[in-house]
């Protein structure tokens, strides 16, 4: 099932602008959630129901007191549901189900994480390496799901054969709203005000949920402040109306079933397959962007993991579905009807894996690649490299580099990847899916001359250093950022390189993308460049007026002229020199 990586970690602001500062939580303050400890007991859930009125079913459970939990579940092959319904009717012949549990644990902190931080400090009445008890889980992502529908950047997510998307109509400015459509036709609109706040689009047993993010500005002078709602639709239906909720967010599917944390008078829960598991948190970060997104839920397929606040105290913690052992497994119970398992999406064919042949060569590694038939220098900081071909799911090839053991999630805005042109796979778009300029879907002909204004607008900088290789950065400007058109990882500045190979039998593109920014150029770019046009939720503006656009691309010029004149901090011009000289030491082999 398709979604967003929520990605990840380089959305625009959800909610407010803050940073961890350690301080109770305000206009500059990041507050980090607590996990509270629950329920010591396994209760008999209810029957869920994809309908609101059976969300509303909440079991009654013991207030919270520890800090490990199992719920268990039953369900579908595909998926995890509760305990059946006693007076719903069952199938003619009952029919095995697989049993999982849906398993709840949270370790406090002895400080607070830090932003990008690789070390978490637990107390020491933590035991073991929380990290590993689900580090397999961790390490699987969902498809990515932006994707170009109907003439919009938008997301996409499959059930079975059906098609969902989403994307923003802003017509009318002062009334935007979010169209839904399957197979191309519209079934719904959603209201969302005055900014634009999308966050995704999941399909799951013929049903379709759309999260967005309704957003207030309060002025006060020349101080705007944001606020931020989280809001979850299912099939057009606003669970925080219906329900009661004063937020919903970070939906996402947990063992195949709908699973979303919820907030009502001041405590965060969670709602699994219909059913409301009280938690009892204070907060749950959410809704973040830049460094403090890594303070987000992180969904999985499996997993969900967390930080939370209860009190005065921090915790990390993960909710998973996993399988029931043998010795835990009941007898069968019949299937609950008119169930649909959910689509398992196709796994591509591994057609090789293999090591780089790389040298050492000084601050750079000289690299020969025989798939690409190219050789180059890439920086000795990014590790070893790892290569992966594999058909794609439709149609054409695919082949992706891993640096350092990592993957592209672990490592991104750094990938490198590419595709054969006619390579296909029913997901949205990501920066490896370029299969050269001669692919039938690429918007550009060529690298830099004639790719229209689109292009102008998000990459002020285009090199092309021969017929094959060309490097760009992309830094949308504010009409790209305005229009709307840019979000996500095609709105975040990066330094990308692209490599042209129509000749190849296999992949005939293939693209580098790395982030550039020091520490101290980012500050620049969010204090001195993003406030000009208030750039909040998923990369949108809040202030589009003429006046605003011209004075944020004056200082987008300046600051692109320090990336160009190397009058930028040292530690940027020193990133943006080993690019260049990545791009510059590509050669591509006779064949």
């Amino acid at each position: 099932m398709d979604r967003e990586t929520r990605e990840r970690n380089t959305k625009a602001t959800k909610g407010r602008l803050f940073v961890l500062l350690g301080a109770p939580l305000g206009m500059l303050t990041l507050a980090l959630l607590v996990a509270c400890a629950l329920p010591p007991t396994t209760p008999d859930l209810p029957t869920p129901s994809h309908s609101p009125d059976a969300i509303r079913a909440t079991p009654s459970i013991p207030p919270a007191s520890s800090t490990q939990h199992v719920v268990r579940a039953t369900a579908p092959s595909a998926g995890v549901t509760a305990s059946p319904d006693p007076t719903a009717s069952p199938s003619p012949s009952p029919t095995p189900i697989v049993e999982l549990k849906l398993s709840v644990a949270t370790y406090p902190f002895a400080r607070l994480p830090v932003p990008e931080s690789d070390t978490l400090d637990f107390a020491d009445s933590v035991e073991g390496d929380p990290l590993a008890r689900h580090a397999v889980e961790r390490a699987r992502h969902f498809s990515e799901s932006l994707c170009y529908v109907a003439g919009h950047n938008g997301y996409c997510a499959w059930f079975g054969d059906d098609r969902f998307a989403a994307w923003v109509d802003s017509t009318d400015p002062e009334a935007m709203y979010v169209v839904v459509a399957r197979n191309e036709e519209q079934v719904d609109q959603v209201a969302m005000g005055t900014v634009s706040s999308l966050w995704g689009v999941w399909a799951y047993d013929g049903h379709w949920v759309v999260e967005t993010a309704l957003v207030g500005t309060v002025q006060s002078g020349n101080i705007f402040t944001s606020t931020t709602t989280g809001q979850v639709v299912m099939d057009g239906v606003s669970l925080n109306e219906d329900l009661g909720y004063d937020e919903t967010f970070s939906f996402q599917t947990l063992g195949g079933k709908p699973f979303y944390f919820f907030e009502r008078q001041g405590v965060v829960d969670v709602s699994y397959d219909g059913v409301d598991i009280p938690l009892g948190f204070d907060e749950v970060p959410h809704l973040f962007c830049c460094s403090a997104a890594a303070f987000n839920p992180q969904a999985h397929p499996n997993l969900v993991s967390f930080y939370g606040r209860k009190g005065d105290t921090w915790y990390y913690g993960e909710i998973a579905a996993v399988p029931v052992t043998s010795a835990e497994t009941p007898t069968p119970r019949a299937k609950v009807p008119n169930r649909t398992p959910d689509a398992v999406l196709g796994t591509p064919e591994v057609l090789a894996e293999e090591a780089i042949d790389c040298m050492p060569a000084g601050a750079f590694s000289h690299c020969v690649d025989d798939v690409l038939g190219i050789e180059f220098e890439v920086p000795a900081s990014w590790g070893a490299i790892e290569t992966r071909l594999r058909r794609g799911l439709d149609a054409g090839f695919a082949y992706d580099y891993y640096f350092g053991g990592k993957t592209h999630a672990e490592t991104e805005p750094l990938v490198a990847g590419g595709r054969s042109v006619d390579f296909a796979e029913g997901r949205g778009a990501m920066p490896t899916d370029f299969g050269g300029y001669e692919d039938a879907g690429w918007q550009r002909t060529s690298a830099c001359a004639g790719s229209g204004e689109w292009f102008s607008n998000a990459y002020p900088v285009c090199r092309q250093i021969n017929d094959h290789v060309a490097w760009m950065i992309r830094f949308p400007n504010a009409e790209a950022l305005c229009s709307g058109d840019l979000t996500g990882w095609t709105a975040t500045p990066v330094f990308r390189i692209e490599i042209s190979l129509p000749d190849n039998p296999t992949i005939n593109g293939f693209v580098f993308e790395a982030p550039f920014f020091s520490e101290q150029f980012a500050t620049l770019v969010e204090s001195d460049l993003y406030r000009r046009i208030g750039i909040s939720v998923n990369w949108e503006p809040r202030r589009c007026d003429e006046a605003s656009k011209e004075a944020f691309d004056a200082e987008l010029a300046r600051l692109t002229d320090s990336l160009m004149e190397r009058t930028a901090d040292a530690e940027t011009v020193e990133k943006v020199d080993e690019l260049i000289h990545l791009a510059e030491s590509i050669a591509v082999r006779e064949r």
